[in-house]
């Protein structure tokens, strides 16, 4: 079993996620995204998004296997939601 550690993101981390998001989602031809991270609890929450209310981007959680997100991070397979 690895040992999870909590990541502390400060400012230049997050313009740099953010940079990493705004390229993808310009790849993938998106106005909305995210990019999450999984906590010691073991659950996934949003470190940068775009395209999404600030508000409820911050109560956004996904349990480790639960939703779609909690699933991809618990196989390690990406997954493709057609639209």
């Amino acid at each position: 079993m690895s040992k999870q550690k909590k990541i502390e993101l400060d400012h230049k981390d997050k313009e740099i996620l953010a940079s990493i998001l705004d390229i993808a989602l310009y790849l993938l031809r998106s106005v909305r995204g995210s990019i999450m991270f999984l906590d010691q609890d073991g659950v996934l929450r949003v470190r940068v998004a775009r395209g999404m209310d600030a508000q409820q981007v911050k109560k956004i959680e996904f349990p480790l296997g639960i939703g779609i997100a909690g699933q991809v991070a618990l196989s390690g397979q990406a997954t493709i939601i057609p639209w």
